[in-house]
């Protein structure tokens, strides 16, 4: 009798050892499909979460301009990746719209940074994906890529440093500033707007300087983006904090 319950104590433990290795195959294998792997978006709606992401990511790129169209998958990592469909235009009189695909990563803190850019027109195109604005030592050089004269001051107060720029060989672009604060300054033929700022804002105004009319954009406590024409030029400034009207007719004075 001992012996049979000894038996039987002995098969239920092996069963038991059994569930419990086929339970925890069962949880590991789901955890890497969670883990590491890409889920497609049921919903790929741009949600007001989703905007603030991609606009936290996107904030820093220059040149050309990414709209999110839809969500198209996510990665669970230390964090999470977010795979974007875009419309991209990059910033230029007369460019046209294209689709490219934004992966952007967002870490436990919060923070958002892109990854990985596929745009397969500007490769066809023998473009910089991540960033098609082309570093220059001078003005003196950018105005022999572009063909046309530009009028900037070496320093503008507040901002220090200052870095030159040609954007697919058709705009000059001036950034005045530091890691902290930045003025963005640009140049080119026609009289489209150039700045790349397709932000909605709540104060549109026009200030008039001299015989200039510069449209000035902000949310009521200064400006965040300005742009004007003259003489066949479009012009355009866009700062990282906000502009004064008095700054900005300063500014526009300066500028040729």
């Amino acid at each position: 009798m001992k012996r049979n319950m000894k038996k039987v104590l002995a098969l239920i433990a092996i069963v038991m050892m059994m569930v419990t290795a086929f339970g925890c195959a069962k949880s590991t294998e789901k955890k890497e499909d969670i883990v590491g792997g890409w889920k497609e978006a049921e919903d790929g709606t741009i949600t007001d979460e989703l905007r603030e992401i991609f606009d936290k990511a996107t904030e820093t790129l220059t040149g050309v301009n990414y709209v999110p169209k839809k969500l198209i998958a996510t990665q669970l990592v230390a964090g999470m990746n977010y795979k974007f469909l875009c419309d991209a235009t990059v910033v230029y009189p007369g460019a046209k719209a294209h689709e490219a695909v934004l992966i952007i990563y967002k870490d436990l803190k919060g923070n958002a940074s892109v990854i990985e850019i596929i745009d397969e027109t500007m490769e066809e195109e023998n473009m910089q994906i991540a960033n098609p604005v082309v570093p220059v030592d001078s003005i003196e050089d950018a105005e022999k890529t572009t063909g046309f004269d530009m009028e900037a001051p070496e320093a503008i107060e507040g901002y220090d440093g200052r870095n030159i720029y040609v954007i697919s060989g058709k705009t000059i672009q001036i950034i005045y500033g530091g890691e902290e604060t930045n003025l963005y300054v640009r140049k080119a033929k026609g009289s489209d707007d150039i700045s790349g700022d397709y932000n909605v804002y709540s104060d549109i105004r026009d200030i008039t300087v001299g015989d200039i009319t510069v449209n000035a954009r902000g949310n009521g406590n200064g400006f965040m983006t300005v742009t004007w024409a003259k003489d066949g030029y479009t012009f355009a400034a866009m700062a990282s904090d906000t502009m004064t009207e008095e700054f900005v007719t300063g500014l526009v004075g300066k500028i040729g």
